[in-house]
């Protein structure tokens, strides 16, 4: 009996490690960005791309600057938010995506991309929280299977 729980003990160990590690590995390359008219925002898309390259400090002065002058959007804020998030920078991260919220509470994609953050904080209830929010308003299903793995995984 003891090897059995020693044994059920560390494969709970072990996927818990496992879902931080998924997390902790924020991936730019995932499809919970915002689509915009990259013509008409040419700083934005630059700041993309810095952030595409792994220049993050620059693509965060990239953003800022796009702010500055566009104003509040919910594209700088989502994007400027996953930059932050690739640079470990958690708590800008959700701060922007708390902004992209304020503009748009109907985007499941801020939630996605918030909870994420929220996970790799260990803050397991404020994740489960906007992935459960993300799942309400996804009314075009776009997110569905990937709601319903990070759910699954997540928020038992």
């Amino acid at each position: 009996m003891k090897k059995l729980l020693v044994i059920l003990f560390c494969i709970c160990i072990s996927c818990n490690q496992n879902k931080k590690e998924n997390f902790n590995n924020y991936n730019q390359n995932d499809k919970t960005s915002i689509n915009f008219d990259r013509k008409k925002y040419p700083i934005l898309e630059e700041a993309i791309t810095l952030r595409e390259k792994g220049e993050f400090k620059k693509a965060i002065e990239k953003f800022n600057l796009a702010e500055k002058n566009y104003g509040k959007m919910v594209a700088i804020f989502i994007n400027r938010g996953k930059t932050f998030g690739l640079n470990k920078e958690t708590k800008n991260s959700i701060t922007d995506f708390s902004s992209a919220i304020k503009l748009n509470k109907n985007e499941p994609i801020i939630y996605i991309n918030r909870a994420k953050i929220y996970f790799t904080n260990n803050e397991t209830k404020f994740g489960c929280n906007d992935l459960q929010k993300a799942y309400k308003i996804d009314f075009k299903h776009n997110f569905e299977e990937e709601l319903s793995i990070l759910l699954i995984e997540n928020c038992k």
